[in-house]
């Protein structure tokens, strides 16, 4: 069993190897890919240091013993940046991006004289210490650090991916292309990963050892695999950033200006109009700024007459029309010969898992079950 498992952590950091090699090679989106890239290869490697553990090569090169015990330090910052680029317009990465890594140089500045140059039989002492009597106090402790650093970065990213998800509905009325679903499922791993190593790292502070060795690393390497499946079923998300295709109009929310009650109301009615007659909505690839030219509106005036005055948002505003749309369709003589699918795609939906999802929000009801009571 045990050897099953340290394969599975070896084959699962050799997938992150490969992979982080094509991220941080690719041109495309260069610096988040890059970011990426690093955070799978740090992943891999602590995968590689737990299966050349677990095969006891610290007996024999004592030199290697520890050398990722810092890397947890870099995995919450690394993902947390990766996906504050993604979803940026302008990505960068300066001198205010280098303090997230200031926990790691601190522990690094405390370990270094303490423990990596250290001789080699100083260190196979400590392992053998260890494996008799169990880590020493100092040591349960930085874990709990390190547990608690990355449970505040995923924290941070989780809310991160909350405010861009919110800035997209403002902006798109197709998000299906521009939505980062994939990283709340990476998100989510995580949140499952340092939940566990904090009760590990709680229950073992007190000497009761509940879970097996190596339960955390068989997550971790789950991640990388999840991260590889997204690679080859999604590759678009790793050649274009998410952040220069959604823009977040929202974070000039009305900028410095309001609109009086009579121009919001103009607005709102020229809006309306607009709606009705031109049906813009048809568009399936409709976004805030063309509907806002169309109208000569400025962006931010029209999310908030949006917002404000019909208390919604973009992406709820424009799909309302288009279940509406595809209602009137569906009970119309001509639309008979057509298959729901049909009516729904020459409405302005994009694909059928969208509309689906979307006709219930709006109806509570399937377009099937719309159709058959509709026709009773």
């Amino acid at each position: 069993m045990v050897e099953a498992i340290t394969n599975f952590h070896m084959l699962g950091a050799l997938q992150g190897i490969v992979l982080a090699a094509a991220l941080i090679m690719r041109r495309q989106n260069s610096l988040a890919n890059r970011i990426l890239g690093t955070w799978i290869l740090l992943l891999s490697f602590g995968l590689v240091s737990r299966f050349l553990m677990e095969h006891q090569f610290y007996l024999e090169y004592p030199h290697f013993t520890g050398a990722d015990h810092s890397f947890p330090l870099l995995y919450g910052p690394l993902f947390y940046l990766y996906v504050r680029t993604l979803i940026s317009p302008r990505p960068s990465f300066g001198r205010q991006q280098l303090l997230h890594f200031l926990p790691f140089l601190l522990h690094q500045v405390y370990f270094v004289p303490s423990f990596y140059a250290q001789s080699g039989s100083f260190k196979l002492q400590f392992m053998q210490s260890m494996m008799e009597q169990g880590p020493p106090v100092f040591i349960q402790v930085s874990a709990l650090l390190k547990v608690l650093h990355g449970s505040t970065y995923v924290s941070l990213t989780l809310l991160l991916l909350r405010t861009h998800a919110r800035s997209v509905c403002d902006s798109f009325s197709n998000i299906e292309k521009v939505s980062l679903h994939w990283l709340y499922v990476l998100a989510g791993l995580q949140v499952v990963i340092w939940g566990t190593a904090l009760v590990v790292n709680v229950v073992e502070f007190f000497g009761i050892y509940l879970l097996p060795a190596g339960l955390i690393y068989v997550m971790v390497a789950v991640m990388v695999y999840a991260t590889g499946y997204f690679a080859l079923r999604q590759p678009e998300i790793f050649a274009t950033t998410a952040g220069q295709a959604a823009e977040p109009m929202a974070a000039t929310k009305y900028e410095k200006t309001r609109l009086d009650e009579d121009k919001a109301q103009q607005y709102l009615q020229e809006l309306i109009d607009h709606m009705k007659e031109e049906k813009p909505f048809m568009r399936s690839t409709l976004t805030l700024q063309e509907l806002a030219d169309e109208l000569s509106i400025a962006s931010h005036q029209l999310s908030q007459v949006i917002n404000d005055r019909l208390q919604k948002n973009f992406f709820d505003f424009i799909n309302s029309y288009r279940v509406e749309e595809v209602q009137v369709r569906l009970l119309a003589p001509e639309a008979q010969n057509l298959t729901i699918l049909a009516v729904a795609l020459d409405s302005g939906f994009s694909s059928k898992s969208s509309f689906n999802t979307i006709f219930k929000k709006h109806t509570q009801m399937t377009p099937t079950e719309y159709k058959r009571h509709s026709g009773e």
